[in-house]
């Protein structure tokens, strides 16, 4: 792959955000893991992805790999160590919240509920009762399906390893599926 450059979106554009979120419908079709985040209604996909690139840039690091006309190839969406996605109002005012309220009440009660009791024991379990305040955490990873298996994804996770280890944090990858747990 050539060599194409990382870069950390601060204040992207609305146009950046449009193509992030179009490459993210475009990466993630068919998936699972997504179709569950949206309790199986498909026209949430777009608004689940631009409330977390939105609430990522208001609290997180959103890295994005362009090529040399400024195309965005992937993204990694990071929360460093004590931050989350939707952790603030701040982020859930960003998308999140309109997105929540167009949930099925089953989605919403999942969201509320089922999710963060499971995603908090598993990461009490792995990590200790301290382990996301010394971590950064990964909340979406997404190359265009042209580019996938040349290095994109892999650049950006390398940008924020090697981020990690200078502050002498963790990096914390979870996968919906095991082609993802094979990758990462």
């Amino acid at each position: 792959m050539p060599d194409f450059p990382v870069r950390l979106l601060k204040n992207p554009t609305a146009a950046q955000v449009d193509e992030t979120v179009s490459l993210c419908l475009r990466a993630y079709e068919g998936d699972k893991t997504v179709d569950c985040l949206v309790g199986g209604d498909q026209s949430l996909v777009d608004p689940l992805f631009r409330a977390m690139i939105r609430a990522t840039t208001a609290g997180g690091e959103f890295y994005v790999v362009v090529n040399h006309s400024e195309k965005i190839l992937g993204l990694g969406l990071w929360f460093g160590p004590g931050e989350d996605l939707f952790s603030t109002e701040e982020q859930r005012k960003l998308g999140f919240n309109d997105f929540f309220g167009r949930l099925s009440p089953e989605a919403q009660k999942w969201w509320t509920e089922t999710y963060p009791a499971k995603v908090g024991e598993f990461l009490t379990h792995h990590l200790g009762p301290q382990g996301g305040l010394n971590s950064f955490f990964l909340s979406n990873l997404a190359t265009d399906p042209a580019f996938q298996r040349t290095s994109v994804a892999t650049k950006i996770v390398d940008t924020v390893f090697q981020q990690a280890v200078a502050e002498d944090n963790r990096l914390v990858l979870m996968a919906g599926n095991a082609k993802n747990v094979r990758l990462y």
